[in-house]
C-alpha cells in the first residue's frame, strides 16, 4: 500500500530526511530533475518553449531546478519569477541564482498581466508557484496569475500539486491551475485520493526524489491508497481440485423493476473478483427480466410476503453478500436491509441499502459480522 500524507505529514518528512542526513538541497534536485524526466517525456520536442512559473518557497526551488535541466538538455526555456529573491526560502534562493549564473533567462512578474505576457510564446508552462504550502485563498496577485496560466494556449504541467489546490481536502481555492499533467513528489497527499483534486491535476505522473516512501522515526501515515498488487495478494490462488462451491458463493441481494443492471454489474464483479458462484437475489417481479440476461449468474427471488424465509434460503452456503445495488427504497426493501444487518457473514453495503439508514447511521453499528460500505458522496453525506 502507498500512504497517503497531509500537508503537515509532507513537511515533516522531508524534515525526516534532513536529520537522517539527506539535505534538502539533494531532496529538490532529485525532485527538480524527476520531474523535469516526466516534462520531457510528455513533451519531447527540442523546439518547444517552456516557461516555468516559480514562487518563493520550496516549490518554486522545484521549479527553479526543472528550468535549469531543461536548459542544459538544450530546451529554450525562461523562468517566471513571483516575489522577492531576498524573501525566498535559502533552497530556493539557491537553486534561482545557479539558474541566473547559467545563462537562464528570468523574468519578474508581479501582476497577471505581466505573466499572460510573459507566456505569450509558450508552448508548455510549468506550475511551480505554490505546490502543497497552500491552505487559504489565493491572494489577488497570485489568483491572477494562477488565470494567466489557464489561459495559455499551452501544455500545463504542474510541479508536485497545481497552485490553488488544497492538499489535505482536495478543495480548490478560488482558482486552481487546470494542470493537463501533474508530477507528484515523493508522496501522494490526501488531495489526490479525492475526486475534486484528481478532476484538477490532469494525468498524473511520479517522480523519486531519492528517499524511501517510509523513514525510521518518520510521520505514520493516516490513510493508505490500495493497490491492484496489494489486492492480488490478498487473494488465494486456486487449488487443482477448487470448483465453484469451494471457490466461495456470492449473493447480490438488489435489482427492482427498472433498475436491474446494477445488480447484474455487481454479480458479474463477484465472478471477476474470483468467486466461484454469484447468485442476484431479486424481487419477482424482476427475476423474470434477470434470467433472459445472465449466463453465469444464478437468480433467486424476493418474496414480500415470506421475506425471512426467502432469505433464508437465499443465503444458505453463501459466503458473503452484497446488498443494494438497485433494490429500491420502499419499506419492504427497507425491511429486507434491516434483516441482513444481521447475518453474521461479511457483507458489503451499497447504494440502497446505505440510503435506508439516511438520518440514523449509528444503527449500522449493531451490524453482525463485518460491514464493509461503499458510499458515494451523496449517500456519505
Amino acid at each position: 500500500m502507498r500512504p497517503i500524507l497531509t500537508r503537515a505529514e509532507v513537511h515533516s518528512f522531508d524534515r525526516r530526511a534532513a536529520e537522517l542526513g539527506v539535505p534538502s538541497l539533494s531532496l529538490m534536485e532529485n525532485a527538480g530533475r524527476g520531474a523535469c524526466d516526466v516534462i520531457t517525456r510528455v513533451a519531447p520536442s527540442t523546439s518547444l518553449r517552456f516557461a516555468v512559473v516559480c514562487g518563493a518557497g520550496n516549490n518554486g526551488g522545484d521549479g527553479f531546478v526543472v528550468a535549469r535541466h531543461l536548459m542544459l538538455r538544450g530546451r529554450r526555456v525562461r523562468a517566471l519569477f513571483h516575489g522577492s529573491a531576498d524573501g525566498a526560502s535559502p533552497q530556493t534562493r539557491a537553486n534561482l541564482d545557479a539558474f541566473v549564473a547559467l545563462g537562464g533567462e528570468l523574468v519578474q512578474i508581479s501582476t497577471g498581466a505581466a505573466c499572460a505576457a510573459a507566456l505569450v510564446d509558450a508552448d508548455v508552462v510549468v506550475d511551480a508557484l505554490l505546490g502543497t504550502g497552500l491552505s487559504r485563498p489565493l491572494v489577488r496577485e497570485a489568483r491572477a496569475i494562477v488565470e494567466a496560466m489557464n489561459a495559455a494556449r499551452a501544455v500545463r504541467v504542474a510541479i508536485d500539486l497545481p497552485s490553488g489546490l488544497d492538499a489535505d481536502t482536495g478543495l480548490v481555492h478560488g482558482v486552481a491551475f487546470a494542470a493537463d499533467h501533474t508530477v507528484k513528489l515523493a508522496h501522494r497527499c490526501q488531495a489526490l485520493a479525492v475526486a475534486t483534486g484528481r478532476a484538477i491535476v490532469g494525468e498524473l505522473h511520479e517522480a523519486d526524489i531519492g528517499v524511501p516512501r517510509t523513514l525510521p522515526g518518520g510521520p505514520a501515515p493516516r490513510a493508505w491508497l490500495v493497490e491492484s498488487s496489494d489486492v492480488a495478494g490478498w487473494l488465494p490462488a486456486r487449488g487443482a481440485i477448487d470448483h465453484k462451491y469451494t471457490a466461495g458463493s456470492v449473493a447480490v441481494v438488489g435489482g427492482s423493476p427498472g433498475k436491474t443492471g446494477a445488480a447484474l454489474l455487481a454479480g458479474d464483479a463477484a465472478l471477476a473478483a474470483g468467486a466461484g458462484l454469484s447468485t442476484v437475489v431479486t424481487w419477482s417481479a424482476s427475476a423474470s427480466a434477470l434470467e433472459g440476461r445472465v449466463r453465469e449468474l444464478m437468480v433467486q427471488t424476493l418474496e414480500p410476503g415470506s421475506l425471512d424465509e426467502s432469505l433464508a434460503r437465499a443465503l444458505d452456503k453463501k459466503r458473503a453478500i452484497v446488498v443494494g445495488p438497485g433494490l429500491g427504497l420502499g419499506a419492504e426493501a427497507s425491511s429486507v436491509v434491516e434483516r441482513l444487518l444481521g447475518w453474521s457473514g461479511p457483507k458489503v453495503f451499497d447504494a440502497d441499502a446505505l440510503t435506508a439508514f439516511a438520518g440514523r447511521p449509528s444503527a449500522l453499528q449493531h451490524a453482525r459480522g463485518p460491514l464493509v460500505l461503499t458510499p458515494h458522496a451523496g449517500e456519505l453525506a
